[in-house]
């Protein structure tokens, strides 16, 4: 048993950029997280490449998720995006569901020159 878990997964996403041009990219992503009692932390290293014109750029996150129960936890995320230099924060609330099936919502608030804002939605299928 390791002293820190290590995961990997992959994201399809879309965004747009500074012009309203939709971005549509492969999101892999390296995952190192401990359990604390109800208490996760994580850190993750992604790489975001683009379908388009786009560059392609690195994000680092860091945040932590409290199990209030089996069927809600909330917890945050801070992101650094390299390609942006910007920071964003994402306080979020996962709810699971029978099989394995959990939905995630977050509010991102970008401290970037964007000062991109957004709800972000997610449904995790674990297999």
């Amino acid at each position: 048993m390791l002293p820190i878990d290590i995961a990997a997964s992959g994201e399809i996403n879309s965004n747009r950029d500074e012009t309203g041009h939709q971005i549509v990219g492969l999101e892999p992503r390296l995952i190192l997280s401990k359990q604390l009692g109800k208490l996760n932390m994580t850190f993750n290293l992604s790489a975001e490449f683009p379908f388009s014109r786009h560059s392609p750029s690195v994000e680092t996150r860091g945040g932590f998720e409290y199990d209030v129960t089996d069927f809600f936890h909330f917890g945050t995320e801070l992101r650094y995006d390299t390609q942006e230099h910007a920071v964003a924060v994402i306080p979020q609330i996962w709810v699971t569901l029978p099989h394995k099936v959990t939905l995630k919502a977050g509010y991102s608030y970008d401290f970037g020159s964007m000062h991109e804002k957004f709800l972000r939605t997610a449904v995790v299928i674990e297999f």
